[in-house]
């Protein structure tokens, strides 16, 4: 079926709600196309209802204003914007200087887009705007999402949300909720296989601050999510922290297996709260110190970070120098990373990732794992450049791999990554 070119749950102006239960429910078929609607105003005075409940095989959809009248910026609200299920969707897909095929899904009362999939099920989330209207988040832009962009409580097949180039980048900003929300809250039964790459979360279209961050997290990750990878993002100017995954109720079944890896995350925190506005923060709320032999449990392990005794540069190289322990036998990915300035050990300006290296773990819990590092300096690398450090838990062998007739790609190694250690000033 094809769907193109309608104003579904607004009138003809398209810009009064008529208040209608679901805007598009597809439950069946395969290859169906949504293009070019405006689909706002779908929901009950209970707060039921959805602009699209996609559940069908290969649905794409692209290029609506959902939640948005048809100017793109007067807030029409579905009660959730899309509820993705089924399997082989794709919301929105890489945009050219030519044709844009990304959605706008913003001022929803819940969640912008919900993940439903099932098992064996895989959806694309690409080249959208989830949060802002159509003014992109420039400096007339306005933050209107009330839940979180991404939001996933019953999902366990495979979604990759953004892609490599910039026309799949997501920008993912301007909600009251966290940017990115997945794993158990209250209700569900967990979240798993998720790649989140090269967003923006928490910036405007251009990747800068325009006062249009996220209220909460840029990501969160709760109970019951696993096998998640968060990398290549700038995660920035979010009210809480840049990634929080806490230690649940349970702690076995708190986030794990939540691989961070060469975002830029920064100038988080922009509400002030105690310990807020950290770039990762596992366990309870506020840094977590480093247990000998990495035996805690809790967010992501409660992952151990490297410790950074030196950092030095000189003919064009930079040396940085530590010492490592967690579980022992165990292979980690150590990644550096640097910026102008810390307060409180948190990067107030961009923090850009540097390079890594591996750390091989002895066979004791008291084994203690030195390293010394050496890279080129990159272009504007600042003078008292604050460096950083986190640990990726990356046993040998264990690359995992999402079968997905559209994702075909070894994904890097998903383990627990560590906090950021504290900011180290190189001389």
């Amino acid at each position: 079926a094809l769907i193109q070119n309608n104003k579904i749950g607004v009138d003809a102006t398209g810009l009064v709600a008529l208040s209608q239960f679901e805007g598009i429910q597809i439950s069946g078929g395969s290859t169906n196309r949504i293009i070019g609607n405006v689909i706002s105003g779908n929901t009950t005075a209970i707060g039921a209802g959805a602009g699209i409940v996609s559940s069908s095989i290969g649905t794409r959809i692209e290029n609506n204003l959902i939640g948005l009248g048809i100017d793109g910026v007067t807030v029409i609200p579905n009660a959730t914007g899309i509820i993705l299920g089924g399997q082989g969707g794709i919301i929105g897909g890489e945009n050219s200087g030519i044709v844009t095929v990304g959605n706008f899904v913003t001022g929803n009362l819940n969640d912008q887009v919900r993940l439903e999939i099932g098992p064996g099920g895989f959806g694309i989330i690409q080249g959208n705007t989830l949060g802002l209207d159509r003014l992109g988040g420039g400096s007339s832009g306005t933050k209107t999402g009330t839940g979180s962009g991404v939001g996933g409580t019953t999902s366990s097949g495979g979604v990759k949300v953004g892609g490599a180039t910039p026309g799949a980048r997501n920008v993912i900003s301007g909600n009251d909720g966290d940017g990115i929300q997945l794993g158990v809250i209250n209700l569900g039964t967990g979240v798993s296989n998720v790649e989140i790459v090269n967003n923006y979360i928490g910036t405007d279209a251009n990747g800068n601050d325009a006062n249009v961050g996220n209220a909460g997290n840029g990501v969160y990750i709760g109970s019951l999510a696993d096998l998640i990878s968060i990398h290549d993002n700038r995660i920035a100017y979010n009210g809480l922290r840049g990634v929080q995954i806490p230690t649940s109720s349970v702690p076995a079944e708190s986030g794990f297996s939540v691989e961070i890896s060469r975002n830029e995350v920064f100038s988080n925190g922009r509400i002030v709260l105690p310990d807020n506005g950290m770039n990762v923060d596992l366990g309870i709320l506020g840094p977590t110190p480093n247990d000998l032999g990495d035996a805690d449990v809790g967010g992501n392990g409660l992952q151990n970070y490297p410790l950074i005794s030196s950092a030095t540069t000189s003919g064009g190289l930079v040396t940085i120098s530590g010492q490592f322990n967690s579980l022992p036998n165990n292979r980690y990915r150590l990644e550096f990373f640097y910026s102008a300035n810390c307060v409180n050990n948190i990067p107030n300006t961009i923090s850009q990732f540097l390079s890594a290296t591996y750390a091989y773990t002895g066979g004791t819990a008291a084994s203690v794992t030195p390293f010394s590092v050496q890279f080129t300096i990159p272009n504007g690398f600042p003078v008292s450049a604050q460096i950083q450090s986190v640990a990726i838990n990356s046993p040998l062998l264990k690359t995992r791999y999402r079968p997905t007739a559209l994702i075909k790609q070894n994904l890097p190694e998903v383990e627990n990554t560590s906090e950021y250690s504290p900011c180290f000033t190189s001389n």
